[in-house]
């Protein structure tokens, strides 16, 4: 069983507004799990609750334990990002 490391009142206060206003998504996502981690939920109930593999929360509580609130960011990767034209949003 893996938690985070128990969350000081600062890092809860920071970590609630970026569940509920970031911009990115799997920022959202990851500050999520950190809370719930902190409130004892498993890895596997995060994961569920994500639909994302147990080893990528794994992964994600990891990084934050390293990196704190940067650990939530999304590593640099190499290649242009992924487009999605307005064709092909039709075709949906």
């Amino acid at each position: 069983m893996r938690f985070v490391s128990s969350l000081t009142q600062k890092e809860q206060e920071g970590l609630r507004p970026l569940v509920h206003d970031s911009t990115n998504h799997r920022e959202r996502m990851r500050a999520q799990a950190i809370l719930w981690s902190d409130k004892g939920y498993k890895l596997k109930q995060i994961a569920d609750l994500c639909e994302v593999d147990r080893d990528t929360v794994s992964k994600w509580l990891r990084r934050w334990d390293q990196d704190r609130p940067s650990g939530l960011k999304d590593a640099s990767r190499s290649g242009r990002p992924a487009t999605l034209s307005l064709q092909e949003k039709k075709d949906y």
